[in-house]
């Protein structure tokens, strides 16, 4: 299917080298076979949930969850993803919402080395240092 994601028959399952230390893949039992697609590397969707590495990614809209692109990564894509009430920030085995992010404004940046963004109120990004911040 892509990225860590693959089904036979009766299952969906994720998988690849290297997750969380293993390289052993699992079924991902809430996963719908007829429905799921591959949203990008880590992330996919059924009618019903959206799943991260996966696992189901709690309080997602499944009709509305996508990546928010950036033409100016090498690869098209940005940490960043959002549906129609949050905007989420997905890195290292780990995605959370950012609370004070404002879905309506919310955009990424072209400039700068790490993962800038932002909306109507705040500054967000990466320091050089790794971690994140909101300004």
């Amino acid at each position: 299917l892509g990225g860590g994601y693959g089904k036979d028959k009766t299952h969906v399952f994720y998988g690849k080298t290297g997750t969380f230390g293993s390289d052993k893949g699992f079924f991902i039992p809430e996963a719908d076979i007829k429905s799921f697609k591959v949203i990008d590397e880590d992330y996919g969707k059924d009618n019903t949930n959206i799943y991260s590495e996966g696992k189901v990614l709690l309080g997602a809209d499944v009709n509305t969850f996508a990546a928010i692109e950036n033409p100016y990564y090498e690869d098209g894509k940005s940490p960043y993803y959002k549906d129609k009430s949050h905007v989420w920030y997905g890195q290292a085995h780990a995605i959370t919402i950012i609370p004070e992010a404002d879905v309506a404004t919310f955009v990424v940046l072209a400039e700068g080395p790490y993962g800038e963004a932002k909306d109507a109120q705040h500054t967000y990004g990466f320091s050089a240092k790794g971690f994140f911040f909101v300004e």
